[in-house]
């Protein structure tokens, strides 16, 4: 977990402005599954709402202001809340990719409820993939059936993408485990705005972002 007394982060206003864009590059988070997860997430949460490739900025220090986001380091971005009570029962979206030879590969899940019921006044990427396994265990499992505990124990071990999105505080988190190490980070913020609009920053804390030259 994130220690609370983290940076001040630099100030920015949001959406970035033509001077705080960041050029792309080669590999860019859109190509990453947790990209795709989050356009089918939208589409079936938000079908009003979508967003492309070329609405990303790179960024490298969260916007503040009205957001209670901060930077984790190389976990990225994450919430600050300033309570954990309250919040409303979460609606949730399982997608699954096969692999051969197993009946379950990769999981990716989108999560649309309130930041309180993660459980944590702090959301960083680990908090969330706990919070993602829980319930994806939760949907899977069937109390009727003891069988299906195996099923449920072996789909939450497979969620390797989360996108988690409250509507009431407009903001949400797009999080994925790298798949080498297994370290989970969250490098996609998402902000929803007045009339349908949406904004998204992401983080790689391996790439070194140059301004666009006017």
């Amino acid at each position: 977990m994130v220690a609370e007394n983290h940076p001040r982060p630099d100030r920015r206003v949001w959406p970035p402005t033509e001077q705080q864009q960041f050029a792309p590059r080669a590999h860019t988070v859109t190509s990453r599954a947790v990209w795709r997860l989050l356009t089918r997430g939208l589409e079936a949460f938000l079908p009003e709402r979508a967003v492309t490739p070329q609405m990303v900025r790179y960024v490298d220090a969260p916007p503040v202001g009205e957001l209670p986001v901060f930077m984790a380091g190389e976990a990225g971005f994450g919430l600050h809340l300033p309570s954990r009570d309250g919040g409303h029962r979460p609606e949730r979206e399982i997608f699954v990719r096969g692999r051969e030879g197993q009946s379950i590969g990769s999981i990716g899940i989108v999560i649309v409820g309130s930041s309180p019921k993660v459980g944590s006044r702090l959301i960083d990427a680990p908090r969330l993939f706990r919070y993602a396994r829980e319930l994806t265990f939760e949907t899977i499992y069937d109390s009727r059936d003891p069988g299906s505990v195996v099923a449920a124990v072996q789909a939450a071990r497979a969620v390797e993408n989360i996108v988690f999105l409250d509507l009431a505080l407009g903001v949400g988190l797009g999080a994925e485990l790298d798949p080498v190490s297994r370290n989970p980070s969250c490098p996609l913020l998402i902000r929803f705005g007045s009339r349908g609009s949406v904004a998204v920053a992401a983080y790689d804390p391996h790439f070194r972002p140059r301004a666009i030259s006017a």
